[in-house]
């Protein structure tokens, strides 16, 4: 029972939060002053934290992606996939995947895995053949990125 409390409490503190950032009331340095809830531990605070700006970086990745907005796809890349993602041909591919596809935007999403430093997630996107699982996401200088290149 305590365990579906917290799991329940945690998905409510996500909706809410989530909620807060996509209505614009408030700003990034507000949200990251915030106290925790006094019912929610502050572990499991850190962890909503933590999985809200996972969802918040696959998003703004995806939009990108099918804008295109090649300059943000770019900036949520990993410094490893950075480093293989030729830039002409990362421009290229982005671009038309908003060409051929239109602009996409996440429709459903979910954490497959999560610990501190890395992630795996599904998420879908409007079009089966797009629709994507357990895609690896890593976190670098506090920051969610894009970390599915291949090895």
């Amino acid at each position: 029972m305590h365990t579906r409390t917290t799991s329940t409490t945690l998905v409510v503190t996500a909706i809410l939060a989530l909620a807060a950032c996509t209505t614009g009331g408030a700003t990034e340095k507000a949200d990251a002053t915030a106290s925790p809830s006094a019912s929610q531990p502050l572990e499991n605070q850190d962890k909503a934290n933590n999985a809200l700006a996972l969802e918040k970086a696959v998003r703004s990745y995806v939009t990108a992606l099918y804008q295109p907005d090649v300059a943000t796809a770019r900036g949520l890349l990993s410094q490893r996939c950075g480093a293989k993602a030729d830039k002409s041909l990362f421009s290229n591919i982005v671009e038309g995947y908003a060409a051929d596809f239109g602009h996409l935007s996440v429709k459903t999403f979910a954490i497959d895995q999560i610990s501190s430093g890395e992630a795996r997630v599904s998420y879908t996107v409007g079009l089966p053949n797009l629709d994507t699982t357990n895609e690896h996401w890593t976190r670098e200088s506090g920051k969610w990125l894009y970390d599915g290149c291949t090895t």
